[in-house]
């Protein structure tokens, strides 16, 4: 029996998992109340499974580090290197340690905790994409996250059409990212050596000139901290629209700026779509997750827009009639399959602990 912890950007979801049994649930998180609040949500959800005790608790941790590629069992060198590499995932990672640490209270030190790393799936990328045109002593390298996310939707894709072997999957809900893959392996992804590379998310700024930082400190004078919260918490749709950060409202509203936000992000998608074509050599399938990814057909709609020499040809009765639910977007005739993809994040977690535990050795 295992209980999952999975903290997103705005959320928790907890999973309970028994053999093919299960429950689950998602509780709003907006980052207050820390330590306390998510110890009270994980023990409602305790109590509803009848207080038992799970065998293991598993938890999403963005990562801990280039030399974390793999699940492992929590121990406190695992825990160091999470506080070690917070300031690269501020929104995440002081969260995991508080979680880790309130699941520890909870069950005891008895009960083993497993890290499944959301870096891992990318963690092999080839060198060329990997690496920055910065002096390699400096030992810094792109890590990639939304792993699970991206593992699953490369899955989905596969089983739908097992010659699928250039995939880009788009992880789209609070945080975006996409992600290219070729023949199962990551060959490159939006996110960098943090969380805040790539698309344009809900209050991420994604990619961005590293001179405008220099600016904003020499002739701003912003602080670090100040730039780090601007960077993470006030930018992306957010700054953009002017405070607004869900695409559902934006779509609704008539300002200059909200349509701006919403016609920046989903030409950012589109621009990444056309360059990782360019970097997997032709696209046999696009997969898309995430709560934005899953019930927002106008956005989607607009980031493929214009795609049709790539092979890409919409269906609009199929796309509108997918909200909240998984299926095939993409007219019959187009030579790229598009699907959306509901994720159980939850469960790849739980198997992840289960091949943890039949290892022949802990």
């Amino acid at each position: 029996m295992f209980l999952t912890v999975n903290i997103g950007s705005s959320s928790l979801r907890l999973g309970w998992h028994d053999g093919e049994a299960g429950s689950a649930t998602t509780a709003p998180f907006d980052g207050k109340g820390g330590a306390t609040v998510l110890s009270r949500h994980i023990g409602q959800f305790i109590e509803a499974q009848g207080n038992a005790t799970p065998t293991a608790v598993c938890h999403r941790i963005v990562h801990a580090g280039a030399a974390y590629g793999e699940s492992c069992f929590i121990d406190d060198k695992v825990v160091a290197a999470i506080k070690a590499n917070s300031p690269l995932a501020p929104l995440h990672n002081p969260l995991a340690l508080e979680l880790i640490e309130a699941c520890r209270a909870l069950f005891g030190a008895a009960v083993p905790q497993v890290a499944v790393f959301d870096s891992a799936f990318s963690h092999n990328m080839p060198d060329y994409a990997a690496l920055y045109a910065i002096p390699a002593r400096l030992g810094i390298r792109r890590l990639g996250f939304h792993g699970i996310a991206h593992h699953l939707m490369w899955q989905a894709a596969v089983k739908r059409n097992p010659q699928a072997r250039r995939v880009i999957s788009l992880q789209l809900g609070s945080g975006a990212s996409a992600c290219a893959v070729r023949d199962g392996r990551a060959v490159d992804t939006s996110m960098g050596f943090t969380p805040l590379e790539g698309l344009m998310m809900n209050s991420r700024c994604g990619d961005i000139d590293p001179g405008v930082l220099l600016y904003l400190q020499q002739e701003k004078g912003l602080s670090v901290s100040e730039i780090e919260d601007l960077l993470n918490r006030r930018s992306g749709l957010h700054g953009v629209s002017g405070g607004n950060t869900s695409l559902k409202d934006l779509l609704l509203l008539d300002d200059d700026q909200s349509k701006l936000a919403v016609d920046m992000y989903c030409y950012r998608i589109r621009k990444y779509v056309g360059a990782y074509v360019a970097a997997l050599g032709g696209l046999d399938a696009i997969v898309i997750g995430g709560g934005i990814g899953e019930h927002l057909p106008e956005i989607r709609r607009r980031c493929f827009d214009g795609l049709a020499f790539l092979g890409v040809e919409m269906d609009d009765c199929r796309n509108a009639s997918c909200d909240g639910s998984g299926g095939v977007i993409s007219a019959p005739q187009s030579n790229v399959t598009v699907e959306v993809v509901v994720l159980d994040e939850n469960r790849f977690m739980a198997d992840e602990a289960a091949r943890l535990f039949a290892q022949p050795a802990r």
